[in-house]
C-alpha cells in the first residue's frame, strides 16, 4: 500500500511538473510583419464637386412677368438660341413718356425755328432766342433718352442663350413675376470639366499644382478616374459642415486627365489627392503604431519575445507610415498589439 501511494504520488508529481513546464515554455500566438524597404503614398481625402469649366449665369435685364419660357435643364443650346420672353410691366408707361417727349419736342422745334426768323428781323433779343434754343435742346436730348429706353426694354423682351452648351440651372418659372438683375439660367459646357473640393486648412498646406488625384464613388460609374490638381485657393474660408461645425477651408481645382465617365456638372464624387511619394523606405502598418507617453511605440519580437520600441515617424497614409528611424530592415513587428501585450511575452508568429 505505501508502494501504490509512493507511485501515484510521483505520478501525480511528474504530471504537474509537466504542466508547469508546459506553461512556462507557452508561447502567445501573434500576427506579424518583418519590415524591408518599401514604397509609400501620402494623400488626402475629400469629397469634390464637379462643375463646367465654361459657363456662364444668364442675369435678367429687365422686370416684368415671364410670358413663354422656351427652354429646361438638360436642354442643349447654341448661341442666340430663344430662351424666354418678358411682359414687362411698365412698357406702356415707357411708350406713353417717349409719346409725351415726341410732343414736347415738335413744340419745342416749331418754337425754335420762329425764333431764328424773328431774331434775325430784330424782333426778339439775342436772350429769348438762346432760351428757346436751349429748350430745343433739351428736348431732343429727353425724346432721345426715351426712346433708348424703351428700345432696351423691348430688347429685353427676348432673353437669348449668349453661349453654345447646356442648361445647368433654370431659376425661373412661367408666369413668375421677376425683377432687373434676377439669375435665371446658368448654362455650360458639360464635356470641358473640372472638379473643386473644399480642403481643410491643416490639410491643403500638403497640396501643390501637379498632384496626382484618384477620383471614384458612384457618379463615376465604377471606375476610377484620374485626375491632376491645377489650382489651390490662396486662402482658406469659414464653411460649416453638414455637423454645423464651423471650419476653414480652401478650394483646390482639379483637371481631368483621361476619360470623365458618366460625370455631370453638380454630381458629388470622392477625390484622393497624392501629396508626397517616397520609394525604399522602411515602413509598418498602421495598427503597430501607438502613442505611449506623447511618443510612438511598436512592439518588437526579440529572441521570441516582445520589446518595446520607439521609433520617429515619417509621411502616412490610412494603412501604413514611414519609419525614419527607430527600426532596422529585418525587425519583426506586431501588426495589431492589445492591451493584453507586455514586454518580455514569449510569443510565436501565426499567418
Amino acid at each position: 500500500m505505501p508502494k501504490k501511494r509512493l507511485f501515484y504520488s510521483c505520478l501525480i508529481l511528474g504530471a504537474a511538473i509537466v504542466v508547469i513546464i508546459f506553461l512556462v515554455n507557452q508561447r502567445l500566438a501573434v500576427e506579424a510583419v518583418q519590415i524591408s524597404p518599401d514604397s509609400i503614398r501620402q494623400y488626402v481625402d475629400e469629397t469634390g464637386t464637379v462643375k463646367s469649366k465654361q459657363s456662364q449665369t444668364v442675369y435678367l435685364e429687365n422686370s416684368g412677368r415671364i410670358s413663354s419660357l422656351e427652354v429646361d435643364e438638360g436642354n442643349r443650346v447654341q448661341r442666340g438660341d430663344l430662351l424666354l420672353t418678358i411682359n414687362p410691366v411698365d412698357l406702356q408707361m415707357m411708350e406713353l413718356s417717349v409719346k409725351q417727349a415726341g410732343i414736347t419736342y415738335q413744340s419745342a422745334l416749331q418754337d425754335w425755328e420762329k425764333a431764328q426768323n424773328l431774331f434775325e428781323t430784330g424782333a426778339i433779343s439775342k436772350t429769348d432766342f438762346n432760351n428757346l434754343e436751349a429748350a430745343y435742346k433739351r428736348a431732343t436730348a429727353s425724346l432721345q433718352s426715351a426712346n433708348l429706353e424703351l428700345e432696351k426694354e423691348r430688347k429685353g423682351l427676348v432673353v437669348r442663350a449668349p453661349l453654345d452648351g447646356v442648361i445647368l440651372q433654370r431659376n425661373i418659372e412661367i408666369n413668375q413675376v421677376v425683377t432687373s438683375g434676377t439669375a435665371a439660367f446658368i448654362i455650360g459646357n458639360t464635356q470641358n470639366l473640372e472638379v473643386d473640393a473644399d480642403i481643410l486648412a491643416d490639410d491643403v498646406v500638403k497640396i501643390h499644382p501637379g498632384n496626382q488625384v484618384e477620383i471614384s464613388g458612384q457618379a463615376t460609374g465604377g471606375p476610377v478616374l484620374r485626375g491632376v490638381v491645377t489650382k489651390v485657393a490662396s486662402m482658406a474660408e469659414n464653411i460649416v459642415s453638414s455637423l454645423g461645425v464651423n471650419q476653414k477651408r480652401a478650394t483646390v481645382t482639379i483637371d481631368f486627365t483621361g476619360d470623365k465617365g458618366l460625370l455631370k456638372p453638380g454630381y458629388d464624387i470622392d477625390v484622393r489627392i497624392f501629396t508626397q511619394t517616397k520609394s525604399k523606405v522602411l515602413t509598418v502598418p498602421a495598427s503597430a503604431v501607438f502613442d505611449y507617453q506623447g511618443k510612438n511605440w511598436v512592439f518588437i519580437i526579440q529572441r521570441g519575445r516582445t520589446q518595446l520600441r520607439q521609433i520617429e515617424k515619417g509621411i502616412e497614409n490610412d494603412d501604413k507610415m514611414e519609419v525614419v528611424a527607430g527600426l532596422t530592415a529585418g525587425d519583426w513587428i506586431l501588426i495589431k498589439p492589445d492591451n493584453t501585450i507586455k514586454e518580455r511575452i514569449k510569443v510565436r508568429v501565426v499567418k
